[in-house]
């Protein structure tokens, strides 16, 4: 179910199939609403995340108020140093 998605991501990219397989079965959808925190920065990490629909505001509190880093849309992805890292 997941691995049409999972292979439009360049960290995916050089995965054969079966490799893809076991990434897929360990993956579940979350649904977010609009203008709802993900996560904030300082946040224990342990989750990546892949678009699948709609947009990410990826933003950082500044004095004065948040300040847009990026937005990212079906394909992107992020939180990925959750897992590359301790």
């Amino acid at each position: 179910m997941h691995e049409p998605l999972l292979r439009q991501v360049a960290l995916f990219a050089t995965l054969d199939d079966g490799e893809l397989a076991r990434i897929a079965e360990i993956c579940r959808e979350q649904s977010y609403h609009p203008g709802q925190t993900i996560f904030k920065e300082g946040d224990l990490g342990t989750e990546m995340y892949i678009v699948h629909e709609g947009q990410v505001e990826i933003a950082k509190e500044l004095t004065g108020g948040p300040r847009t880093l990026a937005v990212l849309e079906k394909g992107d992805f992020f939180g990925e140093m959750a897992i590359l890292e301790d």
